[in-house]
């Protein structure tokens, strides 16, 4: 009989339990309120634009920088896949929110916002610059990297294993 009524308490405990409907979570921005904070702007007018109290707050005593992060979700469109191929489908659907990220606001010490890198940024970043510092080359002597013309160009091709007075030949030796 006691061994009944633990199982009958442990039952009603884990019973009250999972009826809760509730838990614990972050407060949430959005992607579309991102999009209108910009440089200049004072930290109040960022909390007030994204709509909620940043998540965290760095500050760097030396400087009086600081970085206050928000968390945002992504929007998505749950779409029926009969309707992806379709005209429809680009517009149809139950908007839903998904994966959640950081946005990053670097503010000055007079809380006036200077930059803004998001976690898809900072994973991305030395992608980005190779990437910037590739194109500026290229772009600064478009003659020298564009194919068109490298290929009109001459090119003479030697046989560098081929030994020479003074040295061996090849790509290491002395000419």
């Amino acid at each position: 009989m006691k061994h009944i009524s633990v199982v009958l308490i442990a039952g009603a405990m884990l019973a009250m339990t999972s009826c809760s409907d509730k838990v614990i979570a972050p407060r949430y921005t959005h992607v579309e309120k991102m999009l209108d904070v910009k440089p200049g702007m004072e930290l109040s007018v960022v909390k007030s634009t994204l709509g909620c109290d940043p998540y965290d707050i760095y500050v760097d005593e030396q400087t009086g920088k600081s970085v206050y992060t928000w968390n945002y979700k992504h929007n998505e469109r749950y779409v029926s896949s009969k309707l992806l191929d379709k005209k429809d489908g680009a517009t149809v659907g139950d908007d839903r929110v998904k994966d959640m990220s950081t946005v990053y606001c670097i503010f000055s010490e007079a809380y006036i916002l200077e930059s803004i890198s998001t976690s898809a940024g900072r994973a991305d970043a030395v992608k980005l610059i190779l990437f910037d510092n590739t194109f500026r080359e290229a772009a600064s002597d478009y003659k020298k990297y564009n194919s068109f013309e490298l290929s009109k160009q001459k090119i003479e091709i030697t046989d560098m294993s081929e030994k020479k007075a003074g040295g061996l030949g090849g790509l290491f030796g002395k000419k």
